[in-house]
């Protein structure tokens, strides 16, 4: 199944489109998260926004996936909502439609 979500953010009071794809984070645990990629470059991921490079390198690592390994379970957590919540991640970088 793909999943893609058309998105923006603002700057300097222009919308910047974007798509938010899902990925798997490894932290202790694997969970769903988004990361979200937008026509000017920046991606935003984790809460944060970096650049490709830093994006290949959690790839590269293992700390983004699109898939679980066999034999692991995808935990129950929503990255999105809670992180809001809780004040992980402020509400300025948050990307959704």
């Amino acid at each position: 199944m793909k999943y893609r979500e058309e998105i923006y953010l603002e700057e300097n009071g222009e919308k910047i489109y974007g798509e938010k794809l899902p990925v798997i984070v490894n932290n202790n645990g694997y969970y769903l998260s988004y990361i979200a990629v937008f026509k000017n470059g920046l991606i935003h991921c984790n809460c944060e926004f970096i650049n490709l490079d830093q994006l290949k390198n959690n790839i590269n690592s293992g700390r983004l996936l699109q898939n679980i390994p066999d034999n692991e379970t995808l935990q129950d957590r929503v990255y999105d909502i809670l992180d809001i919540v809780t004040g992980w991640c402020s509400l300025k970088t948050r990307v959704w439609k």
